[in-house]
């Protein structure tokens, strides 16, 4: 599996953006965005992952969860994060209700970060 710098490295290049393209939609610099693919820097905010997202078109819940992964402490194993992910999927809407936004595993939009 990659790692979140990867992913966000990965999904870069196959559109074609720059550092500063990238640096540009999520209102900081490329050498930031440069330590995040490099794995320099620990993965952002759920806020500059959502912009993230939104330019590169990845899935939120994915990166944000990779990101969560690479920063969760000592002890918690896979079982546990695929336990609260059963228990999240358990509590969706029930009715035809709209899904939460962390389980619909969409790309989020710029609108939806603010």
């Amino acid at each position: 599996m990659l790692k979140f710098g990867q992913r966000v490295h990965q999904a870069r290049v196959e559109k074609r953006l720059t550092l500063d393209a990238v640096a540009k939609a999520i209102r900081s610099h490329k050498g930031y965005v440069s330590g995040i693919e490099n794995d320099k820097v620990n993965p952002p905010s759920p806020k500059v992952v959502a912009r993230i997202c939104a330019k590169l078109e990845l899935p939120f819940e994915e990166m944000l969860a990779l990101g969560f992964w690479e920063k969760r402490p000592k002890g918690v194993t896979t079982q546990v994060m695929f336990d609260l992910l059963a228990k999240l999927r358990q509590e969706q809407p029930v009715g035809g209700g709209p899904a939460p936004q962390v389980l619909t595993m969409a790309p989020v939009s710029e609108k939806a970060v603010g």
